[in-house]
Parts: C-alpha cells; sequence; structure tokens
C-alpha cells in the first residue's frame, strides 16, 4: 500500500500531539506531586479518592468537634472543681462556728469571708466561655444563677452569751407560753459559778433573784424558758447571757422582688422599734439603711430591690419584734443537652446542668451558703448543723459531677485517638492512589521531552521533503 507524503505529515503530527499531551499530563504531575488530578486521569482511582476526601471531611469535621467537647468539659470541670473548694472552706468555718466559744464579734467577722465565698461561689457557677455560659443548658446566653426571689420570716426569739464570758456554758431559748411573752429584753447575770439572777432590760426590773444554777435545768420566766448547760466547764461569776424575746405578737411578713437589678444576697431585718415604727438594718454590711419608718399594717416597705408587707396577727408587731428578709439566688437556665456525634449514630453531651450540680439534685449549695452566712451575722450557731450537713450532701453531689465529666472527657479522648489513627490510615490508601512518584515522573518528562524533540526533527525533515517534491 502506498503511503503519500500527506500521510505521513498527518502521521507525524499526530504523534506530535500525543506526547505534548503526555508532556502536559507529566508536567501536572510534577508541578501538584500527584498522579491524579482529574477523573479522565485514572477514572477508578478518582472515584475512589472522592470518596477518601469525603471520608477524611467528616473525620476532621468530627475531629473539631471532639476537641470544643474535650475543652467545654475539662472548663466546666476547672470551674466545678473551684466550686469544691469554696464549698470544702464553707464547711471548715461552719465546723468551727458552731461551737459557743465563738463570739458574736468573732461570727461577724468570719461572716464577711463566707459572703466573699457565695459571691465566688456564684461566679463560678455563671461561667462564661466565648461569651456563652456553661452550666445554662441550651439557654447559653442567659445567666445560669441570678437573686430572683425573697425569703421573710419572723425571728424567734435569741439567746447570746457574753463576748467576756468565762465559762464554756452552752444555752437553748425556747417559747413555753406564747401569751405570757413581753417582747422585752432580759439578762441572766451569774453571781457565783451556782447562783444567778435573771433582769427584764427593757424594764429595769429583776425578773428572778438568786437562783441556783444546775446544768442542763430549765429557767422559766415571762413566758420563757431557757435551758444552760456545761460545755463542758459551767458558768462562773460575772457571766451573762441576753435574751431578746422577739416577735411576741402573732404578725406575718412576706416579701417580694421589685427591682431584679437592686437585688443583694445580703441579710436585712425589719427592727420594731414600737408598735408604729421600725428601722430596716443590712446586716451583711452591719449599715442602718433607713430608721423610724412608720408603720402600717399590709403597706408595701421598698428597699433594696425589695417589698416586703408585715400584716397585724390578732395584735400589731411590738417593740422588739424583728423580721428578717434574704433574697435568694434561682436558676435561670433550662436541662438543655448539648451533645456532638462520636461515631455514626452515637452522640455524647458535652455540657453539665447548673441545676444538677449546684442547686440539685440533692442539695441547693447556693441556700448552703445564703444560710451559713445568715447564721454567722445573726449569731445563730444553732442553724450551722444544718447547713453542715446539706454542705456534705453538696460536696458529695459535686464530686459526682466531676467525676462524670472525667468520664467524658476520657472517652471523648480515647474516640479522638481512633480517629486520629483512622485519619491516618485513610491518608495513606490517598497517597497511594494519587501520589505521584517524584523520581519516576522526572524521568518520564526527559523521555518524553526527548521524544518531542525527535519527532519535530523527524517532522521538520519530512516537511523539507515535501517541500522539495512540490517544487520538482
Amino acid at each position: 500500500m502506498r503511503i503519500t507524503n500527506q500521510q505521513q505529515m498527518a502521521l507525524l503530527l499526530s504523534r506530535v500531539q500525543d506526547i505534548q499531551a503526555d508532556l502536559l499530563r507529566v508536567r501536572e504531575q510534577l508541578a501538584s506531586g500527584k498522579k491524579v488530578n482529574k477523573a479522565s486521569d485514572a477514572p477508578r482511582a478518582f472515584e475512589q479518592l472522592v470518596d477518601i476526601r469525603a471520608t477524611l471531611n467528616k473525620i476532621e469535621e468530627r475531629k473539631v468537634s471532639l476537641t470544643e467537647g474535650i475543652s467545654r468539659l475539662n472548663l466546666s470541670e476547672d470551674a466545678i472543681a473551684n466550686a469544691e473548694t469554696i464549698l470544702q472552706r464553707a464547711k471548715e468555718i461552719a465546723l468551727q462556728q458552731r461551737n459557743d466559744t465563738s463570739s458574736p464579734t468573732e461570727r461577724a467577722t468570719v461572716a464577711k469571708e463566707v459572703h466573699q465565698l457565695l459571691l465566688n461561689f456564684v461566679d463560678a457557677a455563671n461561667t462564661q466561655v466565648d461569651g456563652r455560659y456553661l452550666f445554662a443548658g441550651y439557654e447559653t446566653q442567659t445567666k445560669p444563677y441570678s437573686l430572683d426571689s425573697v425569703s421573710a420570716s419572723a425571728v424567734p426569739p435569741t439567746i447570746s452569751a457574753n463576748d467576756n464570758n468565762q465559762g464554756t456554758t452552752s444555752a437553748s431559748i425556747s417559747i413555753q407560753t406564747a401569751s405570757s411573752l413581753t417582747g422585752d429584753q432580759y439578762k441572766i447575770t451569774f453571781t457565783s459559778a451556782t447562783t444567778f439572777d435573771v433582769v427584764n432590760l427593757t424594764s429595769g426590773e429583776t425578773v428572778l433573784s438568786n437562783q441556783t444554777y444546775t446544768s442542763g435545768g430549765n429557767i422559766d420566766f415571762d413566758g420563757l424558758r431557757v435551758v444552760l448547760t456545761d460545755n463542758p466547764s459551767g458558768p462562773l461569776a460575772g457571766d451573762e447571757f441576753t435574751i431578746g424575746t422577739h416577735n411576741a405578737s402573732d404578725a406575718t411578713v412576706s416579701a417580694s422582688v421589685s427591682t431584679a437589678s437592686a437585688l443583694k444576697p445580703h441579710v436585712y431585718e425589719l427592727r420594731f422599734t414600737s408598735s408604729t415604727a421600725f428601722d430596716i438594718v443590712d446586716l451583711t454590711t452591719d449599715e442602718v439603711l433607713s430608721t423610724g419608718n412608720s408603720y402600717t399594717s399590709g403597706s408595701n416597705i421598698v428597699f433594696a430591690g425589695i417589698t416586703a408587707v408585715v400584716t397585724d396577727g390578732t395584735v400589731a408587731p411590738q417593740a422588739g419584734d424583728v423580721f428578717r428578709i434574704r433574697p435568694d439566688y434561682g436558676y435561670q437556665g433550662d436541662t438543655g443537652d448539648i451533645r456532638i456525634e462520636v461515631d455514626d449514630g452515637t452522640t455524647l453531651s458535652i455540657n453539665t446542668v447548673g441545676s444538677q450540680v449546684f442547686s440539685g439534685p440533692d442539695a441547693d449549695l447556693f441556700d448552703a451558703l445564703l444560710d451559713l452566712h445568715q447564721a454567722l451575722v445573726t449569731n445563730t450557731p444553732k442553724d450551722l448543723d444544718t447547713v453542715i450537713s446539706t454542705l456534705d450532701t453538696g460536696l458529695t453531689q459535686v464530686t459526682k459531677a466531676r467525676a462524670d465529666i472525667g468520664a467524658r472527657v476520657n472517652r471523648l479522648e480515647r474516640v479522638q485517638e481512633g480517629l486520629d489513627m483512622l485519619a491516618l490510615s485513610t491518608q495513606k490508601r490517598q497517597a497511594a492512589l494519587e501520589d505521584a512518584d517524584v523520581a519516576q515522573v522526572a524521568s518520564e518528562l526527559t523521555a518524553l521531552e526527548t521524544n518531542l524533540t525527535a519527532s519535530l526533527l523527524v517532522l521538520n525533515r519530512q516537511f523539507e521533503i515535501s517541500l522539495l517534491n512540490f517544487l520538482r
């Protein structure tokens, strides 16, 4: 079969074009370092690479979620650990101050530390990261804990030992006959280790004189029953006990929030100086907020963001009656469970709800700290036993929360390690499919360039021959 010059030229041109196409492919491989850059390079390998890249993207997204989850849980654990330290210190104080050797002055001083512990505890429960609250459930833009309610109660009769007492006698007081209460103040003064007098400080009258003291015996007068007990030693001459018979009337008190932004975690008292007038005292700061306020049954008494209402019973409040008022903390978040995917179809919670750590499920630790502070500023150590019990329950509650967080962090870290291994093996598969052998590609490039040069020379020679034939 005869092959014409034109056919030879066409074949040579086709060969040159093929070599140039191969050169383009090889140069692209050398520049990118990959032997598969588009589907036409290797259709089956390209399809596998698409799946591999999707897998790697999914792994990376999951690793980012895991990192954020671990960080959030670790920050939560740090905040709870801080709260736990605060509670341990609060318990130490409660144990120290529940004994009868601590004076009212000492308790008032320690109350300032407890108040600061309370504020630090609030900060821990309201911890934020990047503008989001950790313990508010789904409500990450809402502060979990704030003062949102007010409690109020009448103050029962009290008895306190003089700071200068030499003995270590414990004292308790109760109402024996309510109808006989006077609302006056009294003082028990020991004239010797075995005898005492009782004086009505309001009227100046001696109620009991030269009475014989028996440890644990009842001392009854004007509707009251006082019990003094050696603890361990008995009273000595000169020892004194002051008695306040608050709320001899049956008036009642209620309180609510009037201005939430003005509320403070303080303890207040409405102290009646007569049946028609009262003072308002902030026990936390030891500050008299107002004096000589006119009393009308059922009228609003507004102060420090609080609206209080005192209402007459069968009689109006009497001089010496005291009503105690305190704002309380409440949980503002929800029970939302923030979860991340740790495996296909499997999720894990990365948040801890504040109501399951700080105010429940077994103990409200805000109330415990508020009660501790109140017991100290009001010098009522008998209330500390309940506080200590609540703190014990709360410490167990907090410890369980920390352990739960630790377990979740461990699981997420194990999942993270597994994803790292999966990513590594997947990347190896990817490299085997698409990574070019640079040395081999460079060698192929050199060979193709040599072939192209030779082909162009042949093409040029063939063109010259064809041109000569044409000129002849």
